[in-house]
């Protein structure tokens, strides 16, 4: 089909035949070339509709889909095992029909367990392919924060999907337009200029003061918003990021507290292994996030002068001990760092609520973060550096963005 973009199409066919042969033909209407991989573990007399079978999803991992089906190779523990076969096989195969330059879009579909597959296997699809997600439990607490892909669209079919009707054809066929208009509209990426990230909050005002800086400089500064979604450490490890000004690290802060926040295991972990310049603070180091209501605080945290951020938001102060947590944590993913970096620590305090006047306010923090940060971090390519401003004032921008020149240009 000349000109026509190849679609991937995960469904199982076991369960969802009919809704899988039904998107396959919508693409097919729009000029494209769908794949239509079964990922459904049982037999089915549809399975022929496949582009990839299941059997030769099995065959990507070394088994066979009688064995999966059957328990042989999962010693008979149930469903959730079959699936997770399942998983690695589809991975598998769309990572093969990547590679082979067969997919620039694709798009899952299912209930709880397809979408458990299909969001597992969108986390591992670049930046640049276009993917949406169709399922019943889109929005729902079934899917965890953190599942599936920063860049995915995840809809919600609306009715559960048992066959086609009036509501589950206008819910697909939303999903393939959008989908397909996506893959239309894709253009290359080029980058002009070196991509910088810069982390923070929405109360790290310095951040954009840095981007701008960086845009002048001729840098093209990029913002990652430190909510955990890990978006600035998936850009690095596919290329799109040459550098970092990771001055946020409320992913640990939230790890070390249990707070709200996800991404900490990722967190400064992608930079120090491709060994980027990178410039490093320990921005929000005294607060957590807690979307729970107060009523569901643990009773240490309703001790503790917290404050509402907003109605699905307290910041709860750290202590000490929670601030040394965070530290090691820096340290010990500093001590990896594969390039030069360099820790920046302002001496006035790293949030806009540790300001002198401010609830957060305790003038040590900073100086005794830096003597454990200067005291613990051996790794000759990293350098702890102290500077007497505030996170947020203009000369600790200037500062870092300098900095940061400097260790691109000797890299």
């Amino acid at each position: 089909m000349e000109g026509g973009q190849h679609i991937v199409i995960i469904a199982t066919l076991d369960t969802k035949w009919e809704e899988g042969k039904y998107i396959k033909d919508l693409i097919l209407k729009k000029g494209h070339i769908p794949i239509l991989v079964d990922a459904g573990v049982f037999e089915s007399p549809y399975s022929s509709d496949a582009d990839i079978d299941n059997a030769a999803v099995a065959r990507s991992i070394g088994l066979t889909i009688e064995g999966i089906r059957d328990g042989k190779h999962v010693g008979g523990l149930g469903a959730g095992d079959a699936i997770a076969l399942m998983i690695k096989g589809v991975c598998t195969v769309v990572q093969q029909l990547l590679a082979e330059g067969k997919m620039q879009g694709i798009l899952c579909i299912g209930g709880s367990m397809g979408t458990s597959l299909g969001m597992t296997v969108l986390k591992d699809i670049p930046f640049n392919i276009p993917k949406v997600m169709l399922s019943t439990v889109a929005f729902t607490p079934l899917i965890p924060f953190g599942s599936g892909s920063m860049d995915q669209i995840l809809m919600q079919t609306v009715t559960d999907i048992r066959g086609l009707n009036t509501i589950t054809k206008m819910t697909i066929k939303r999903g393939v337009d959008a989908l397909c208009g996506i893959v239309e509209g894709q253009e290359k990426i080029i980058k002009e200029k070196p991509i910088v990230g810069v982390t923070g909050l929405g109360g790290h005002k310095i951040v954009e003061y840095c981007a701008d800086l960086l845009n002048q400089k001729g840098f093209e500064g990029i913002v990652f918003h430190s909510v955990g979604v890990n978006s600035g450490e998936k850009l690095i490890r596919e290329g799109f990021v040459d550098g970092m000004l990771d001055l946020c690290v409320f992913e640990l802060v939230n790890m070390v507290c249990g707070g709200d926040v996800a991404g900490a295991d990722e967190k400064l972990t992608a930079a120090c292994e491709k060994g980027i310049p990178q410039i490093v603070s320990a921005g929000a180091i005294d607060f957590f996030a807690w979307s729970r209501g107060v009523d569901a605080m643990p009773p240490e945290y309703k001790k503790r002068n917290f404050v509402i951020h907003n109605p699905m938001v307290i910041l709860v102060p750290t202590n000490d001990e929670e601030k040394l947590a965070v530290l090691n944590l820096m340290i010990e993913r500093l001590n990896k760092a594969k390039g030069p970096a360099i820790v920046l620590v302002p001496l006035k305090g790293f949030s806009r609520l540790d300001k002198e006047g401010m609830p957060f306010h305790n003038p040590s923090v900073p100086k005794r973060a830096y003597e454990e940060l200067k005291g613990r971090i051996n790794n000759s390519m990293v350098k702890v550096m102290k500077i007497d401003a505030h996170i947020n004032d203009p000369l600790y921008g200037e500062t870092a963005v300098n900095l940061f020149i400097d260790l691109y240009n000797k890299k």
